[in-house]
């Protein structure tokens, strides 16, 4: 059997780029901004594209002890 190598070409740049920009009709978009790494993809109407998965924000763990105090 035959393989395939395939290669990706994503837009990258900040999230302020991203925002100025129309991704065409599956595009995809990487902002790399403050060490944060986001996905979106275009299509063709929407100015930004829309993101693949929503931003996680890490809530810090608090011990039993903290709680009480």
């Amino acid at each position: 059997m035959a393989q395939s190598i395939v290669k990706f070409l994503v837009r990258r740049g900040t999230d302020l780029e991203r925002q100025r920009v129309v991704l065409a009709d599956g595009e995809l978009g990487v902002t790399k901004d403050n060490n944060s790494h986001r996905l979106f993809v275009g299509d063709g109407l929407k100015v930004g594209g829309y993101p693949v998965a929503s931003k996680f924000y890490m809530i810090p763990t608090v011990s039993a002890v903290d709680a009480i105090r």
